[in-house]
């Protein structure tokens, strides 16, 4: 999957923590922004 608007991303993990199946993994990047 890919973020659809990746500049709104907190990184908040709050789709990871609702996919079902536990196909996504956030990553961010080296400043801790999405």
């Amino acid at each position: 999957a890919v973020v659809k608007n990746p500049e709104a991303c907190t990184a908040c993990m709050l789709c990871e923590l609702r996919c079902p199946d536990f196909a996504i993994e956030v990553f961010t990047d080296q400043e801790g922004e999405g």
